[in-house]
């Protein structure tokens, strides 16, 4: 037992030794609450007045949000589609800090991909952190809190401990403020963005309009007025476009003053608004003009290659004549002009049109005209039968084979010869071949950690820290996937 005196000297010793590791590893002081609560206002009003880019945003929120929560590394990140780019990191992650990388291979890949924030206090034995990942870098406790924008995940925020535990309740509402900030950064950037854009694309058109107006106003001059090369382009008065001739919409027929509709294609007269004076009007109505220019032009060239067959066709007629003329006057029996011309009519080679009738009479086969006249009642015939065999039950499924006389992985599924037709018709579509899950008895290895089971044989079968062996049956009802994609035989 210790007497008074001993304990007393005890005591004194262990107040020295806390004194000491005290001052060697001193606590990290965290701020006032008032001071990050000043220093957030502060934040948010140089992002809402754009008096800082994204880039400083960034800066600015990892080095603040490290300061409030004690943390031994922050990473600010934004994604673009699968890749996540941390725009500044501090501390332990400033390895990390303007690297593009894959966003399933970073540390936030499970709040990237779920949109929820992560909170780990023993980060290397939490499985929705990649341990090795954690490891190299030195990871012991992690926070990771997404940032939406228009409902999506656009970036993340990112607090990175070195010890266990190294975190409290405050100091995730804090980076729950921040990533806030974050998010409003990223959205004003966006639109900021999107402002630029429009007003160069708007700036663009203008000078477009700039370049091409002297060809416009050129165009919008009535046809009568001649202007010399020298003399500047008037400007066009509304009593000018006045004097424009009102032209159809629809088809470009030029309209009566008295029609309130196009007699050709009955679209209803512009409106006088459109025609007032301005300079889009009257280049829509050239426009209009020249599209119906266009038309007649093709309508008589199309009248034109008409006339021209009609005559090519008489031309024929008439050289079928002479011929047909030529031979019976070359023949050996020398006929009188009068039977000359009853045989020349009754010949089925007069002229072209009979000729012609003639030739048909020999080249459609009286069986092609039959099925001509009758198709209609042979597909009507052929689809009550079909609609038949439906209802009758006809080419139904056979039992299927048993799966030892088909390997060891299973055989596409049996189509009746009906299925068979409607999938190649393209009515159908065809089932999908079912999956081949292996050897269920086949004694398998689960390693807990990844969610993965190893087959015999394999490097890592029974070697992983955490696992256990199972069936193959029971491996695939708890949701573990095979290690190579393939399930053991």
């Amino acid at each position: 037992m210790l007497d008074r005196e001993t304990f007393q000297q005890l005591l004194s010793a262990a107040y020295v030794l806390q004194e000491q590791n005290e001052q060697l590893h001193p606590k990290p002081s965290r701020p006032d609450y008032t001071e990050a609560l000043s220093d957030l206002v502060e934040i948010q009003s140089l992002i809402q007045t754009h008096q800082i880019d994204l880039q400083s945003a960034a800066s600015l929120i990892a080095s603040r949000v490290q300061k409030f929560t004690g943390a031994d590394g922050a990473a600010v990140g934004l994604l673009k589609e699968d890749e996540l780019t941390y725009h500044s990191a501090t501390g332990i992650a400033s390895d990390d800090g303007g690297m593009p990388i894959a966003a399933a291979a970073s540390l936030s890949a499970h709040c990237l991909t779920r949109g929820q924030a992560v909170q780990s206090l023993d980060a290397q034995r939490d499985r929705r952190l990649p341990a090795e990942l954690c490891r190299q870098a030195g990871v012991q406790s992690f926070i990771a809190v997404p940032a939406l924008h228009d409902g999506k995940v656009a970036g993340v925020v990112e607090l990175r401990f070195s010890n266990k535990n190294g975190f409290q309740e405050q100091d995730v509402r804090t980076c729950q403020l921040m990533t806030g900030l974050w998010a409003d950064a990223i959205a004003r950037s966006a639109e900021l963005e999107w402002k630029q854009a429009l007003a160069s694309e708007r700036a663009t058109m203008i000078e477009a309009l700039e370049k091409i107006k002297p060809q416009l106003q050129r165009i919008a001059v009535e046809p009568g007025e001649a202007q010399d090369p020298g003399e500047e382009t008037p400007t066009i008065e509304p009593a000018v476009v006045r004097d424009t001739p009102v032209v159809c919409r629809g088809c470009g027929h030029q309209l009566e003053e008295e029609e309130s509709y196009c007699g050709l294609c009955g679209s209803p007269r512009p409106s006088e608004d459109a025609a007032s004076g301005d300079l889009q009007s009257k280049w829509a109505s050239l426009w209009h003009l020249k599209q119906a220019a266009d038309i007649r032009k093709n309508e008589a060239a199309e009248e034109l290659e008409r006339k021209e067959s009609a005559d090519a066709a008489l031309a024929e007629s008439k050289e079928d004549e002479s011929a047909l003329e030529a031979v019976s006057a070359g023949s050996v029996t020398v006929l009188p002009a009068a039977e000359k011309t009853a045989a020349v009519t009754a010949s089925p080679w007069s002229s072209a049109s009979q000729t012609r009738r003639w030739l048909d009479s020999f080249s459609t086969p009286p069986r092609r005209i039959w099925l001509a006249k009758h198709r209609a009642n042979l597909y009507l015939a052929t689809a009550a039968v079909l609609l038949f065999a439906v209802i009758a039950g006809w080419g139904s499924h056979s039992d299927p084979v048993s799966a030892a006389r088909r390997g060891k992985y299973p055989a596409p599924p049996q189509l009746s010869l009906f299925e068979k037709t409607l999938v190649e018709l393209g009515l159908a579509e065809p089932p999908p071949s079912p999956a081949y899950h292996g050897n269920p008895d086949t004694r398998v290895w689960e390693d807990e950690r990844t969610a993965l089971y190893y087959c015999p044989g394999a490097d890592l079968y029974g070697k992983t820290e955490r696992g256990k062996f199972s069936t193959q049956r029971e491996a695939q009802q708890d949701q573990f996937e095979p290690a190579f994609r393939r399930p053991c035989d």
